[in-house]
């Protein structure tokens, strides 16, 4: 299937790598899972670092080429 891509800064090492995800996690938990279900109330009560973990598969990425002209629009405000 389809996956997410998710633009962090780039880490150093996997321990900045990390930390990021520990700052990000929540957001894009929320992002998925509405995605999957609007219903909140069916989203699972613990959404913890480790639970995220365990639901979602990360890779990282340090190279991204943007072969497309427009401009990168933020979905996240709306």
């Amino acid at each position: 299937g389809e996956q997410t891509v998710y633009l962090i800064p780039e880490p150093d090492d996997d321990e900045e790598a990390e930390r990021i995800l520990q700052q990000v996690y929540p957001h894009v938990f929320e992002s998925e899972l509405d995605a999957w279900w609007t219903d909140e109330s069916a989203w699972p009560q613990e959404r913890t670092f480790e639970v995220f973990m365990e639901w979602f598969s990360i890779e990282i990425h340090t190279i991204i080429v943007d072969l497309v002209d427009d401009v990168l629009e933020d979905d996240w405000d709306e």
